[in-house]
């Protein structure tokens, strides 16, 4: 449920941004999610790393962010958004380990 439903955010920004019909003939963001459950196994959490398009501001790509999880029930509560300029952003995930990103949320170079 909870793939669906991050699947279901990467695709519903990558609407928004490029438009329906682009998106069904592959194009999307590129993105990459890490699955964790918490010290205790019952906090199930993501860790997700969106690339924002050069043609939004940080702060209009915030509240695309904010918008579009705000209307998917298993992602609409604690939210912490951050921006990385550099490798600082795939070292976070990394952290989290690489045995929890799961390879059907990550985006491949040709849909960008």
């Amino acid at each position: 449920m909870i793939e669906d439903a991050i699947r279901h955010f990467f695709r519903s920004i990558s609407c928004a941004i490029y438009g329906k019909w682009r998106v069904n003939a592959g194009k999307s963001i590129k993105h990459v999610a890490c699955i964790d459950w918490g010290a205790y196994a019952d906090h199930p959490h993501a860790h997700i790393l969106i690339e924002a398009p050069s043609t939004m501001t940080n702060d209009d790509f915030t509240v695309l962010i904010e918008s579009k999880a705000n209307r998917i029930r298993l992602i609409n509560r604690e939210r912490k958004i951050s921006r990385y300029l550099d490798e600082n952003g795939s070292g976070y995930l990394v952290k989290h380990g690489i045995g929890r990103m799961v390879v059907s949320l990550i985006s491949s170079s040709n849909h960008s």
